[in-house]
Order: C-alpha cells, then structure tokens, then sequence
C-alpha cells in the first residue's frame, strides 16, 4: 500500500447563527441552500470530494498526487 497525501479543508459560515435568525426559517433554508450549492460547484471544480456537513460547515478532502490535486 501506497501513501497518498490528503489535504483537508474546513469552512464556516461566519456569523450564520445571526444571520439566520435574522432572515427567518424560510430565507435561511434558502441561503444554506445557496451556500451548499456553491461549495459543491467548487469542489467538483477542483477535484474535492464532501466528507461530512456540520450545519453550515463542510469538511473537505482533496487528494494529492505528483504534486498536484487530483480526482478522486
């Protein structure tokens, strides 16, 4: 067996628990809806793959190889 490296990448919605109450339940489905959307456009984009949500947090995986990100 082969070690690949992998990076991890984590990412917030800063100030979320504000923003949502101040939206209501409605808006706040939307823009979590939205911002989800997003991430998954980029990482498709750049060869990441979802590991786990955690409300308006995702954590990231990218695998590395030959010095360059790749495909899972």
């Amino acid at each position: 067996m082969t070690a690949t490296p992998v990076t991890l990448l984590f990412t917030d919605l800063v100030e979320s628990t504000a923003l949502l109450q101040r939206v209501g339940t409605e808006g706040g489905q939307r823009i979590l809806h939205a911002h989800r959307q997003l991430l998954r456009e980029a990482l498709a984009s750049h060869g990441g793959r979802e590991v786990k949500w955690l409300g308006d947090g995702l954590l990231t995986a990218f695998l590395r190889r030959s010095g360059r990100v790749a495909g899972w």
